[in-house]
């Protein structure tokens, strides 16, 4: 029919300018995942200088090149057991249980304050700073002239 325009996309073109951080595509994902760890940051909260683990959540936030050309974003930090701290921070945590694994009582080792083998932690508010970060990027344009 006159008028009807047909476009052929080429994907593995599309997929190697992307995964190029020398093209324009490549270099403005580069340029937002940068953005989002400094926003991240930036809204990342601090645990007070007494607790002994001040800035280590902050400072385990990274972009993360993925093969595909795409970027994971955020904090790497984990408790002593493993598990992230990232999420925990975000969405809080319920009351829980701590147990020693030991017949030594439990310490907080900033404080050096002893507890005893057993304490009923009242769990944690959320603290979200990783979505409220994915949502100051809404909007936000590159420049790669």
């Amino acid at each position: 029919m006159p008028g009807d325009i047909t476009i052929t996309w080429d994907e593995a073109a599309i997929r190697a300018d992307v995964e190029s951080e020398s093209s324009a595509i490549g270099h403005a994902m580069s340029m937002l995942a940068d953005q989002l760890v400094s926003v991240m940051k930036q809204l990342c909260p601090v645990s007070p200088v007494s607790s002994g683990r001040s800035g280590t959540l902050r400072s385990s936030i990274d972009a993360f090149r993925q093969g595909d050309g795409s970027w994971l974003v955020g904090p790497t930090a984990q408790t002593e057991s493993g598990e992230l701290l990232g999420p925990m921070i975000e969405q809080g945590t319920p009351p829980h249980p701590i147990d020693s694994h030991g017949p030594w009582p439990l310490r907080n080792k900033a404080t050096g304050q002893v507890f005893g083998p057993h304490v009923d932690h009242p769990g944690t508010s959320p603290q979200p700073f990783i979505a409220p970060a994915a949502e100051a990027m809404n909007g936000v344009t590159i420049d790669v002239r």
